[in-house]
């Protein structure tokens, strides 16, 4: 038995009218996160958690087909939980929106329980999302919803880690 992943991959969807064109868009993603420890070895960082099957789109593609720029795009730091087995890391992913306000959605699960660890390893870490407005105030978003983003703002996705396995006292 495995320690939790991160859940349902992260969703993140973007449309808009594209300032470049004048067309209707929309983008879906679906963000990467932590694969839960193992008895026998630590958790995958940055993969579909078994139940997405998709892929991860290069973010030159993104850029080239719709008005945003990603920022970042990382693994997140200490985002396995401890144990014996680590817990594979969420991903950071940062996506600037272009020219005109675009409706972005998101759905991302295991932000108020995180991904739990088994046989005394830890948690991972949270789902979590942020707007950081053009002129840099922050603003903690539902990890469920939809709202607005202004030209220039940026949306901060952390997808959740995955919990440990084992004494974190055992690891090699």
């Amino acid at each position: 038995v495995m320690a939790c992943s991160q859940g349902t991959s992260a969703i993140f969807t973007v449309g808009g009218v594209d300032y470049r064109s004048g067309a209707r868009y929309v983008s879906y993603e679906t963000i990467k996160g932590g694969f839960g420890a193992r008895p026998t070895k630590d958790g995958v960082n940055g993969m579909s958690s078994g139940i997405s099957n998709t892929m991860n789109t290069p973010i030159e593609i993104l850029e080239m087909s719709f008005p945003v720029r990603i920022e970042r795009y990382a693994i997140l730091p200490d985002s396995g939980g401890v144990g014996r087995w680590r817990g594979g890391c969420g991903v950071e992913r940062v996506w600037r929106i272009l020219g005109k306000p675009a409706q972005v959605s998101v759905c991302c699960e295991r932000s108020v329980a995180p991904p739990f660890g088994l046989a005394g390893g830890g948690p991972g870490g949270p789902a979590r999302v942020l707007l950081i407005s053009p002129d840099g105030r922050e603003r903690v978003l539902n990890t469920k919803g939809t709202f607005t983003v202004p030209p220039g703002a940026q949306v901060v996705m952390h997808a959740p880690g995955s919990g440990g396995y084992g004494p974190m006292s055992e690891r090699d």
